[in-house]
């Protein structure tokens, strides 16, 4: 089972003795207070999901990044976690899960050109399908698929490159084939996570009914 938790920022916990001496370390290099506060909350929350889905208590776990890019959360008695974190200026998006996990939420409200970022980061059929979409609903589309291509870039661990993104389609599908699943933001944002198949999710303060997805990639 996954745990997905989305709270407004300052709802979450945000305790720095619960960061280790290399993430204190690191926050201490963080000149921007609103950056500072957003890598405290999210460290903190993902260590009190840690503890909500297995155990221990939540200053007992610790958060490393390992070689092949992910986030994992380890604990001296409990089986390592997989974790991954995201924000917006107002909210943070964690989640955990005893296998690889990725998660993106993006805010509406940008004025952008989303056919031109379309076409250098999504699939032929993609960007195709967000054309169609129509001036007042493209916004929604562009962030639903981009959010889920960041969330499946996350649970790779490699982070989103070009090429990579524009090979891999995101499906919509039915439940049980389902590896990832969206939500939209009463902002008109959106929030997605990556997982497994058959993963059994459970989402806090996720809204509405979650759109289930499967990835497919191209060759090339």
């Amino acid at each position: 089972m996954s745990l997905l938790q989305l709270l407004p920022l300052a709802d979450a916990p945000a305790h720095v003795s619960w960061l280790d001496e290399d993430e204190r370390a690191r926050l201490a290099q963080i000149t921007d207070r609103a950056r500072a506060a957003q890598y405290v909350a999210g460290h903190c929350l993902a260590r009190q999901l840690a503890s909500d889905l297995c155990g221990g208590g939540a200053a007992q776990w610790r958060l490393t990044v390992g070689g092949d890019g992910r986030r994992r959360l380890e604990h001296p008695q409990q089986a390592t976690l997989y974790t991954s974190i995201s924000h917006t200026r107002t909210h943070l998006a964690v989640a955990v899960g005893p296998a690889p996990v990725g998660v993106d939420l993006e805010a509406a409200g940008q004025a952008r050109d989303w056919l031109a970022l379309a076409r250098t980061m999504f699939s032929p059929g993609e960007t195709q399908a967000l054309a169609g979409a129509g001036e007042s609903g493209r916004e929604a589309h562009f962030l639903a698929t981009w959010t889920l291509k960041e969330a499946w870039a996350k649970r790779s661990g490699r982070g989103l490159q070009r090429q990579a993104a524009r090979r891999c389609t995101a499906d919509a599908c039915g439940a049980a084939d389902a590896e990832a699943w969206t939500w939209r933001t009463p902002d008109g944002g959106s929030l997605a996570l990556a997982a497994s198949v058959g993963d059994a999710v459970v989402a806090r303060g996720a809204p509405g009914e979650a759109r289930p997805w499967r990835f497919l990639l191209s060759g090339g």
